[in-house]
């Protein structure tokens, strides 16, 4: 009767609860329409409303403000690194204004010149206002570039192949246009000014950096290719010169990589060795990435460019490119250069049939390929509001059936939602729009995946029209499922801002002919040919390895794997003299395999954190406490948080080493927040007081147990019974300890933020939710975090992390203890090499090898290769955001791991079965608990007296060591007696 009660009272406190509103300029929202608050009060909206304006010609005016003319009373500096005056050093959070007088009112772009002083692999990010006004949201999270370089060749391996090579930033002053962040314009962003005196406020988000010159421009419009050609003629000399595109003069993003192609006219070319000769497509793909070359010109004319390419990725669609020379898009069709769909490498001489002449002065000149997503700019907005509309529909379709399907109940869902069958139609009408826009687009009759994804949406949508009353059955054909319309929609997003393209090389040249990209059918076949022979004495394919090497496997892909290989042939070997052969798992199964057949490595890396408590209970591991004597073990240990070791000790021995950490942290997107006046919860309670603001406006709050997957791991659900209070086991070991109050209120807790605060049972993915707006709040973990640095330039500078929700202690303090064993090392039982793989595990596992490696990882392959190293003091030298640092560093200082006991797995299964049955069946969680210990505490006297600690009839035959952090320091203290 009281919960009943307390629903009646937080339904009507939801209808009653004021918030503050949404605006379009300051706090770019409007949350009472049913459009997604990504894609409210921006650019696109902006520039449609001032289109209907007219504005006076402006195409002439040019201002520059130095710092000297900043507002501020800010100290300059003469240390400005060849500038021409005095500088600002932006380095902290400081707020710049200075003021503008315009002649007309009108639209005006911002450029600046900068100068990067901060070594980690974060761009500069800056707010923009106009008389006190962020105009739009991207306008709140303009981005500055950072230059990177290559300056040498590529280094070569063991085996003679190429190697990555180190990144380096380019330290120079830069002149940047204030663009939009997703790259769907080419232009520069676009403010609106008052005629006379206007007050610009820049604030940085992220970054240092030297600030020079800001100048103000009005708008201008690029030549068409007819006026900038006028008739020009292609020089008549003969000049045919090529450049080689794996390595860029400078490049806008360290993930940008080379790739190895072995056709036989792709180079530098060899038979048998691998060469890294092209830029790879996987990598050149996203928005704005830019590449750029110097190149050198003998006569000032006009010139032909055509690139070798290879555009295999996007099946039956075209990519885009544009073009700048010297910094600048010469003319209005470079902006958006088609590269179409082809199985093989294509030359594509820009402009097609009738080739574009593009000029260039005598001397140095540098030409950039910057990828282009300008032609989807209506489309990628039109297909996020179709996408929130179809998400929005399918949250109120599960408030009124209670997200209950019962096939005999008949719904007259017109009755809830007016005129859903016209809106659904109108949706499905607007998807064709797009479709027809796509087609025109398409060079081949061919469908690509696109056509391919909005046709199956198109008809779904069209389905459910029909019978709209038979949506409450059909609800995961709307956005509960992998293949709803949700779904297809999100793809198709993602497609959009997905543009790969692969180049060899590119030439500048006159009325000559271009050497073929493809060999012919009989070279390709002889090189086939000489390639299998000579695989017959090549070392790379011999399975048998050297008695004196060490063998090592990595359960990681092969480029962690050629890095660990290349610095251990550099350092390691070297330094100790042992050799060391590194090699990919192929899974971790073959683990257990391997070392039944004798066949198994002498050291496994990156095995998942239970694997060596399992394997080491079966004897297959090497007990590191063995090397207690060595000097060095302690200093081994300190490296770790202790309770990172919990999971891999078993009987009081230590089976493995962590590898990497996990860390669970709050996301949450400030600018949401912010507008709704949410503070950010530090407790449960907390989460359940601004629920029912978050679902007035149709918001999620994300927790791991939302995940599609039915299984809720540890994970997700140690963190409440941590908090609470339950110790999960008992101290034997032998009997979970879940029949007390502190559980109870755990996974009270634990479910009831579901069933009566309504969080979404079920979320296909965290991250296009909070890059939506749909979840602008959740817990997330380090997978998160490097997906919003790398994959979420739309919502950079608007989103921070926080520490983990908790519990309130008596003191007032907070638990937010939560578990974080991810991976981990380990030495084989079966072993002739036992010194020699503890030197490899003591050598991989110093702070110094995983700063080294860490630093190689983001050098050579880009910052989304960041490495959640569990050593703390590694951890600690990431070049990432400081304040992120801080707070996941904080968090680590609540790392709670749960000790293993045989058996351990069920617990883990029937706690999710309690969540499972209570929140989506509305059964009893008392009455299923009871039941649950039951059959916890049968699998773990099962696996205890298969391990010998119980006989059949559960009589405890010796005690179970449950592992604790006093193992440890008695470990450190050098006492290894049992």
């Amino acid at each position: 009767m009281k919960k009943r009660l307390f629903i009646l009272l937080m339904f009507i406190m939801i209808s009653l609860i004021n918030v503050s509103a949404f605006k379009v300029d300051a706090e770019p929202l409007a949350m009472e329409s049913n459009t997604s608050i990504v894609i409210q009060g921006n650019y696109k909206e902006k520039l449609d409303s001032w289109e209907n304006e007219s504005f006076s010609d402006n195409s002439d005016f040019s201002l520059t403000i130095t710092p000297s003319d900043f507002i501020n009373d800010l100290i300059l500096t003469n240390q400005n690194n060849g500038y021409n005056h005095s500088v600002y050093q932006w380095n902290d959070d400081e707020v710049i204004d200075f003021e503008v007088n315009v002649p007309t009112k009108g639209l005006y772009s911002l450029s600046l010149d900068f100068y990067s002083i901060s070594d980690n692999l974060i761009d500069t990010e800056l707010g923009v206002k106009i008389n006190g006004k962020t105009q739009y949201l991207e306008a709140s999270q303009v981005i500055l570039y950072k230059l990177w370089e290559q300056k040498e060749g590529f280094p070569i391996d063991r085996f003679g192949n190429d190697f990555y090579g180190e990144q380096t930033q380019v330290y120079k002053w830069i002149h940047q246009d204030l663009q939009d962040p997703m790259g769907l314009y080419s232009d520069p962003l676009l403010f609106e000014l008052n005629s006379g005196m206007n007050t610009i406020s820049m604030n940085k988000v992220k970054g240092a950096i030297l600030l020079g010159d800001i100048t103000i421009s009005g708008k201008t419009n690029l030549l068409t290719y007819a006026e900038y050609s006028n008739e020009a003629t292609l020089l008549t000399n003969e000049v045919y010169d090529t450049y080689e595109a794996e390595i860029p003069d400078s490049k806008n993003s360290t993930n940008i990589q080379p790739g190895v192609s072995r056709d036989a006219l792709v180079t530098p070319f060899d038979v048998s060795e691998l060469k890294l000769n092209h830029i790879s497509g996987l990598t050149f793909n996203s928005e704005r990435e830019t590449i750029s070359y110097l190149i050198n010109v003998e006569t000032s004319g006009y010139y032909n460019i055509t690139l070798k390419v290879l555009q295999n990725e996007v099946t039956n669609s075209t990519v885009y490119r544009a073009l700048k020379i010297n910094g600048e898009i010469p003319f209005l069709e470079a902006k958006s250069l088609p590269f179409n769909y082809d199985m093989n490498w294509q030359n594509v001489t820009l402009g097609g049939d009738s080739p574009y002449l593009f000029y260039f002065e005598e001397g140095q000149n540098e030409i950039s390929f910057c990828v282009d997503l300008s032609l989807y700019q209506d489309t990628y907005y039109n297909v996020n509001q179709i996408l929130d509309y179809i998400n929005d529909l399918s949250l109120q379709v599960r408030k009124l059936t209670g997200n209950q399907v019962d096939e005999n109940r008949d719904w007259e869902i017109s009755d809830y939602i007016p005129d859903i069958q016209n809106q659904l139609l109108q949706k499905a009408n607007e998807l064709d729009e797009i479709y027809s826009y796509f087609e025109e687009l398409t060079y081949t009759d061919k469908l690509s995946e696109i056509l391919s994804s909005l046709k199956i949406a198109i008809r779904n949508i069209n389905y459910l029209a029909e019978e709209p009353n038979e949506i409450p059955v059909n609800i995961s054909l709307l956005s509960t499922s992998n293949e709803s319309i949700s779904a297809v929609l999100g793809n198709v997003i993602s497609m959009m801002l997905d543009s790969p393209l692969s180049i060899d090389k590119f030439y500048i040249h006159t009325d000559v002919e271009i050497e073929k990209a493809e060999a012919n059918f009989f070279t390709r076949t002889w090189l086939s040919i000489k390639r299998f022979f000579l695989s017959f004495f090549d070392e790379r394919y011999q399975t048998v390895v050297s008695d004196d090497e060490l063998v090592v496997w990595v359960n990681r892909n092969k480029q962690y794997t050629d890095l660990v290989q290349k610095m251990a042939d550099d350092i390691f070997t070297p330094n100790t003299g042992i050799k060391v052969n590194v090699s990919v798992m192929a899974s971790e199964g073959k683990l257990v395999l391997a070392n039944s057949a004798g066949t198994n490595p002498d050291v496994a890396l990156g095995v998942a954190s239970w694997l060596p408590y399992d394997l080491g209970m079966r004897g297959a591991i090497y007990d590191l406490t063995q090397f207690g004597t060595d000097p060095d073990f302690n200093s081994i240990l300190g490296f770790y948080h202790e309770q990172s070791l919990i999971p891999m000790i078993y009987d009081n021995g230590l089976y493995g080493l962590p590898d990497t950490e996990n860390f669970y942290v709050l996301y949450y997107r400030e600018d949401i927040l912010t507008s709704l006046n949410i503070p950010i919860p530090e407790t449960w309670d907390d989460v359940a007081e601004i629920m029912p603001i978050l679902k007035r406006y149709a918001l999620n709050f994300y927790m791991p147990l939302s995940s599609a997957t039915s299984l809720k791991s540890f994970d997700s659900t140690l963190p409440f019974l941590f908090q609470y209070g339950s110790s999960v086991y008992d101290q034997s070991g032998f009997y979970v300890d879940m029949e007390n109050e502190e559980t109870v209120k755990a996974l009270e807790v634990m479910t009831e933020l579901y069933t009566i605060y309504s969080i979404d049972t079920t979320v296909t993915s965290f991250f296009n939710d909070f890059r939506l707006g749909l979840s602008p709040i959740g817990v997330g973990d380090f997978g998160m975090y490097v997906t919003l640095l790398n994959a979420a330039p739309d919502i950079q500078g608007l989103w921070k992390i926080a520490l983990l929700p908790g519990v309130e202690n008596i003191d007032g303090s907070i638990d937010r203890s939560a578990p974080g064993a991810q991976t981990a090392n380990m030495i084989f039982q079966q072993n002739e090499k036992l010194d020699e793989s503890w030197r490899f595990l003591k050598w991989w596992s110093s702070t110094e090898t995983q700063i080294d490696f860490t630093n190689l990882l983001l050098s050579t392959l880009g910052k989304e290769y960041l490495w959640n190293t569990a050593n703390i003091e590694a951890f600690n030298a990431l070049n990432i955001n400081e304040e992120d640092l801080d707070i996941i560093q904080e968090q680590w200082t609540y790392l709670r791991e749960l000790p293993k006991v045989p058996g351990s797995y069920q617990v883990e299964l029937e706690i999710s079965n309690i969540w499972n049955s209570v929140v989506l069946d509305r059964e009893n969680l008392r009455v299923l608990l009871n039941d649950s210990i039951i059959r916890m505490d049968k699998e773990i006297h099962k696996k205890m007296s298969e391990f010998g600690y119980m006989d059949a009839n559960a009589s405890i035959l010796k005690p179970y060591i449950l592992a604790d952090v006093s193992i440890i320091d008695r470990w450190k203290a050098g006492d290894f007696d049992e």
